[in-house]
């Protein structure tokens, strides 16, 4: 191509501290140093995605503002559309807004620009991948942050082996990080969202109970927000170990560097499933030690090895978490190591030009491509309040505007959806069948090289 390609990142504004906003941050400046035309494209709508506010705390020079106010998928389309029309990017990607690639289908049905419809995966849940198999005549390429997720696109979402493409997340890595010995009292840091069904926050409360029972002085700092926080205080209020966990509330990426990562001795992560995670590589390119479930998505990435690079516990076993931790604030000499070896990982792949590097060179895959012809989307949805019911969701919103009405609040997820399917299975059926599919790649190898883990 004689031009830079352009490449258009269609994203949600309402939720500016997941690692999807952390991701961007440096992606777009990124590609745009490797020729690349690259604009974020932040959906706004009436109460729960505020681009302005999301662009107060992740700056972007090229972002462009997708609103919608209707909270029908009519309306995000055309939202989505008119700005395909006026920027035709050679490559649309969705990062959970799966409403731009019905805006690709739409396009192309009209005749317009041919523009790739790409769907970026991070998550490993089963709406996803039914969206993969809903969308997969139309999807040019679903591009994976993680392995195991890569292999679940073919399996589960339908797509060609050639379609389902890797580019790994990354992090900065700072020049100068002291390596130390772990601390008195041992610190471990929690770092995301305070919920439960992904990142098991309440396993926090048993932790504490039995990094107590062995004797162990700790600290534990809690970094983020969510909706069981409450909850979690409430849970070690009761269990009487309340007084040994700080609520850091939520933290920017220089706050987190300056008082989480430089300041703990190990991160600690419990969580059911990732696709990264970015935290991970942060806290290793910061010099923090890391303690971790053995999360589905860890097996097929390849990249944690217990007791080289990290200690490890099985999901929800935090007898076991607190064996590992009780060892980094005993074991000479440990927390060095595991420390070195984890600067060494995010150097040799996970750093930021590492990944943009990858995204750079899959995303330049599919641009040379040709566009895959139409296919078969549900580009309308149903009813969601009475006008709805009444009018159609077209007039319904046509009516709304000239009466200044706002339509049905239904969430951050309502307003700009970040799936359009039903899973056919429970999440419990689905992350066991994730996890078997993780395991089968590695297996006994696995097993004898991290004995202390259940396989």
């Amino acid at each position: 191509m004689t031009s830079s390609p352009k490449a258009l990142f269609v994203a949600p504004s309402g939720y500016p501290l997941g690692g999807v906003a952390t991701w961007l941050d440096y992606l777009i400046p990124g590609l745009r140093r490797h020729g690349w035309d690259a604009t974020l494209g932040l959906v706004s709508g009436p109460r729960h995605h505020d681009a302005r506010t999301y662009l107060d705390q992740h700056p972007c020079e090229t972002a462009v503002v997708i609103g919608c106010e209707t909270g029908t998928r009519r309306g995000r389309i055309a939202a989505v559309s008119a700005t395909l029309q006026r920027l035709r990017p050679d490559v649309v990607v969705s990062a959970n807004i799966p409403d731009a690639l019905l805006a690709v289908e739409s396009v192309r049905r009209r005749g317009g620009p041919a523009a790739r419809g790409v769907m970026s995966c991070h998550g490993i849940e089963p709406d996803l991948y039914d969206d993969m198999a809903l969308m997969r005549d139309a999807l040019d390429a679903v591009i994976c942050t993680n392995r195991l997720a890569s292999e679940l696109a073919v399996r589960l979402g339908g797509l060609d082996p050639e379609r389902s493409l890797y580019a790994c997340y990354g992090t900065d890595l700072p020049a100068d990080v002291p390596i130390r010995a772990a601390g008195t009292p041992l610190t471990l840091a929690f770092v995301g969202r305070i919920e439960q069904p992904q990142k098991r926050v309440l396993d926090l409360t048993p932790l504490a109970a039995a990094l107590r029972s062995q004797a162990v002085s700790f600290r534990i700092q809690v970094a983020g927000a969510g909706p069981l926080a409450g909850e979690l205080k409430r849970e070690a209020q009761a269990a009487d170990v309340l007084g040994t966990i700080d609520f850091l509330g939520r933290l920017g990426p220089g706050e987190l560097v300056d008082r989480v990562y430089r300041r703990a001795d190990a991160l600690l992560l419990t969580s059911s499933w990732e696709t990264g995670p970015i935290v991970i590589w942060e806290a290793m390119a910061h010099g923090c030690a890391v303690i971790t479930s053995d999360y589905v998505g860890n097996r097929r990435e390849g990249a944690l090895r217990h007791e080289e690079n990290c200690l490890m516990f099985p999901v929800g076993d935090m007898k076991a978490a607190a064996e590992q931790a009780r060892r980094l604030a005993t074991e000479p000499g440990l927390r060095e190591r595991l420390v070195r070896a984890g600067r060494e990982l995010v150097e040799e792949r996970y750093s930021v030009e590492a990944s943009i590097e990858q995204w750079s060179r899959v995303l330049t895959s599919i641009v040379d491509r040709p566009a895959r012809r139409c296919g078969t989307l549900p580009l309308d949805d149903g009813p969601r309040g009475r006008l709805d019911r009444w009018l159609g969701p077209g007039a319904a919103g046509r009516v709304r505007r000239l009466m200044g009405r706002r339509p049905p609040d239904a969430g951050p997820g309502g307003e700009w959806p970040h799936s359009l399917s039903k899973p056919a299975v429970s999440k419990d059926d689905f992350l066991a069948m994730a996890a078997e599919a993780d395991r089968a790649e590695d297996g006994a190898a696995v097993c004898r090289q991290q004995q202390s883990i259940s396989c």
